[in-house]
């Protein structure tokens, strides 16, 4: 079977089970390219987004209104008067809002099909049939956390001098390069070469280099010399900025387009084609953003685009021996013969991966007396570098659960894998119990739950 690589780190939403909307058979809904058109057109969308206040944060549309599903009925008049779009997360949710809304005779809404949770989807398989409505869209959404395909949150950092600035204000009319990196750092100190060379040679670019915490401005400013950097000095004293942007980890590359959406972000060399960006490297995507073409959401070659992962919820898991860096095979089947079992899939490019693969440290930690799972992380497999850059990865962060490389792809094909950080729990019985896609804060609370629940079987 022909290897097969991952989407590309979209944005981390936590999808559960997408059950049927329970709205009326009569309530209008509208369609995400629906949307992108009127966005298009200049339209201006009333929406209310019916999800908690937290989901609200993490990401939404510009101009809703956040009121959760468990204070609609409260404030069932506030839905009158306007063509409210509803929306939620998978439909779910605005769907008994809607027939809640109609049994106190609130009518003239419509529903988003699908919900946001559909949104990285459909940005990857419409941007190439109408890249305009696409870009419409992508500048209609607010999130919180840096996410590929959507508008980079805005962010500060102090200046060598002290002063504050705010890069993404400064260079608004520039394709920007931010790169975390450390002085004294061989492949920090190259990459900060090379992604210096280039912007110096394009008018039309912009590095913003975000050193290591807790420097002196005279190693800083010493080190950008020595690459060639031309610009402002940024100083990053706590690590806030870079930790903020998902970039703490050196060298991170973010590139961010003329309009604010991100298009790039990875731990990577600027020249090295990277698997979770379809091949392509640093460099190529910031000519391709420089030169105002249209995002590539590259082609994963994977089932799920065309079936949801939740599909797999209730059924029996796909097993598997996979080996890790040492050539050790790891069997699902022995791991669900102790223990349930986390499966999650990951590329260490993707910072969304990495919190998720950190967050399980910290969970094992905490019950290291009593340990409730057996957890197995499974990536693809680009070669020795990659391996390399895992391994060390894996030895700063004290990670004790077995790290697996998929290197035809079979594996992440079985799983519909199609977006990471994906992770897959499974009882004992080899049964699919809960599928997630991004990262959430609240793992280890879904964890304890399932486990309450496996405890109760």
């Amino acid at each position: 079977m022909k290897s097969r690589i991952l989407l590309l780190c979209l944005i981390a939403l936590s999808v559960f089970c997408a059950f049927p909307a329970a709205h009326a058979a009569d309530t209008e809904t509208i369609s995400f390219e629906q949307l992108a058109n009127m966005y298009k057109a200049g339209e201006a969308v009333p929406l209310i987004d019916v999800r908690t206040p937290e989901e609200f944060k993490l990401i939404h549309f510009k101009g809703a209104i956040n009121i959760p599903e468990d204070q609609a009925a409260s404030r069932a008049q506030e839905f009158a008067g306007k063509p409210w779009v509803l929306y939620c997360r998978t439909g779910r949710r605005a769907g008994e809002v809607a027939k809640m809304l109609q049994d106190k005779g609130v009518n003239g809404f419509r529903l988003l099909e699908g919900g946001i949770a559909q949104l990285p989807m459909f940005l990857k398989q419409h941007s190439a049939k109408d890249p305009d409505a696409t870009r419409a869209l992508q500048k209609n959404i607010v999130a919180s956390i840096p996410a590929i395909g959507f508008p980079i949150p805005d962010f500060e950092i102090k200046t060598a001098k002290g002063k504050p600035a705010r890069p993404l204000a400064e260079f608004r009319n520039k394709t920007i390069i931010i790169l975390s990196w450390k002085p004294g750092d061989t492949r920090s100190e190259t990459a900060l070469q090379q992604a210096a060379e280039f912007a110096n040679k394009n008018q039309g670019v912009a590095l913003v280099p975000i050193p290591a915490p807790e420097l002196d401005a005279k190693t800083v400013e010493a080190s950008l010399k020595k690459a060639g950097y031309k610009g402002m000095v940024y100083l990053d004293p706590l690590g806030e900025t870079a930790k903020a942007l998902n970039a703490a980890a050196a060298p991170t590359f973010i590139v961010v387009d003329k309009d604010g959406i991100l298009r790039a972000g990875a731990f990577s060399d600027f020249n090295e084609p990277m698997i979770t960006q379809g091949k392509l490297s640093i460099a190529q995507i910031a000519e391709q953003a420089r030169d105002g073409k249209p995002m590539r959401f590259p082609d994963s070659g994977l089932y799920a685009e065309k079936h949801d992962p939740n599909e797999l919820m209730g059924q029996q898991a796909p097993v598997f021996s996979l080996p890790d860096a040492d050539g050790k095979s790891h069997a699902l089947a022995d791991a669900l013969a102790r223990k349930p079992a986390v499966l999650v899939f990951f590329t260490l490019g993707c910072p969304h991966s990495r919190n998720m693969l950190l967050k399980l440290v910290d969970y094992e930690l905490v019950n290291a007396a009593h340990p409730k799972f057996e957890i197995i992380a499974v990536s693809p497999d680009s070669g020795p570098e990659y391996r390399a850059q895992m391994h060390q990865f894996a030895s700063l962060n004290k990670i004790q659960y077995p790290i697996v490389y998929d290197p035809s792809g079979d594996v992440l094909y079985q799983y519909f894998v199609g977006g990471v950080p994906q992770w897959v729990v499974v009882d004992k019985k080899g049964v699919i119990r809960h599928v997630a896609v991004g990262y959430s804060g609240d793992t280890d609370k879904i964890l304890d739950d399932l486990y309450t629940q496996f405890s109760g079987q």
